[in-house]
């Protein structure tokens, strides 16, 4: 699944629990975090710290987990978005 997809599924899901969807560093952060880049190299293309960017992603991960049901964090959020949409497509086939 491309990443696009996946933040349109994390979007939506924050939207339908909470009514407020992902802020712009939420959402640069969230795609770098698919992405595979580390805060470090994230910074040079934000206009924000290490520090300042690894708090956007632990305050996202602490919204998003209760949502997907699983601790989430960094290095787990591709898979825990995967997950989701492969039980709703099963869901959905049966």
């Amino acid at each position: 699944m491309n990443t696009k997809q996946l933040l349109r599924v994390a979007d939506a899901q924050l939207y339908r629990e909470t009514q407020k969807h992902l802020t712009d560093i939420e959402r640069q952060v969230l795609r770098a975090c698919l992405e595979g880049i580390s805060y470090k190299q994230m910074s040079q293309e934000i206009p924000k710290s290490q520090e300042q960017l690894r708090r956007v992603g632990a305050r996202l991960w602490n919204k998003l987990s209760p949502i997907f049901g699983e601790e989430i964090h960094k290095h787990n959020i591709r898979g825990a978005l995967e997950r989701y949409l492969e039980d709703r497509e099963a869901e959905d086939s049966s």
